[in-house]
């Protein structure tokens, strides 16, 4: 694995004077090169990963610590993937998002597991369609790869946005009802899975923002539908779509 020395970043900055540095995938730089651009005030750019990827490390180690460069012959407990054979330490933030997704779709099981037999087969299968959604999304990340349209339930990214901002249009339900326990079981359970992926969402901004600028925009986007997507739950559930009024009992 090739790393960027302090002596190749002074020469190219020398020689250039850039004001902005991007690391190519399969590059490090060394923690000399990175004080040295920090001094400079040159902002660095880190091209992200394509695909499953396994990085050659000249030492024979089996690993590589994605920040540092450094080899590993055996993967230490407190680290993880981030791609390939690259480690992370488990509270990076790219891996935090990823448990986000991971607990989600853990809660959307549960809910669906709690409503079995009390709730209509279709709000099941409404649950499983956004399941898919999110194995999708955490799939996409993982592999790098782009999510494409946030459809679900049917519905486009243009269309989930829509109904979700206009309730009172589409679902004869009040804009920003409050939730009430009133409102049964069903209501409160996706109720409680919009507030989470809003949670997802957040992480998701944290991993992707560096300097004021956000890579991955699509999975900004999925998620923000995703939410849309809990609300218009809730919303069906209230205007009696499932046909038991949300109650769930």
């Amino acid at each position: 694995m090739k790393v960027i020395t302090e002596q190749y970043i002074r020469s190219l900055l020398k020689e250039k004077g850039l004001r902005e540095f991007h690391v190519e995938h399969g590059l490090i730089l060394s923690p000399a090169a990175k004080d040295y651009l920090n001094q400079e005030r040159v902002r660095v750019c880190y091209d992200p990963p394509t695909g499953r990827v396994f990085v050659d490390i000249s030492d024979g180690k089996r690993f590589v610590d994605a920040e540092t460069g450094e080899g590993y012959d055996e993967k230490p407990e407190s680290m993880t993937h981030l791609v390939g054979n690259m480690l992370v330490y488990k509270d990076h933030a790219r891996i935090v998002f990823r448990g986000e997704l991971d607990h989600l779709q853990s809660q959307i099981v549960l809910t669906q597991t709690s409503l079995f037999g009390k709730s209509p087969e279709k709000l099941l299968l409404d649950l499983e369609n956004v399941l898919v959604f999110v194995r999708n999304l955490l799939r996409a990340e993982v592999l790098d790869e782009p999510v494409g349209d946030a459809q679900m339930l049917g519905l486009s990214s243009a269309e989930l946005r829509e109904q979700s901002h206009h309730p009172q249009e589409y679902f004869g339900v009040k804009a920003m009802t409050l939730p009430h326990y009133g409102m049964g079981e069903a209501y409160a359970r996706m109720n409680l899975l919009r507030s989470q992926s809003r949670q997802a969402e957040i992480a998701a901004v944290h991993a992707f923002r560096e300097e004021g600028t956000i890579s991955h925009q699509d999975i900004l986007l999925a998620l923000n539908r995703l939410s849309s997507g809990f609300h218009i739950l809730c919303c069906r559930l209230l205007a009696g779509y499932y046909g038991d009024g949300g109650t769930g009992e």
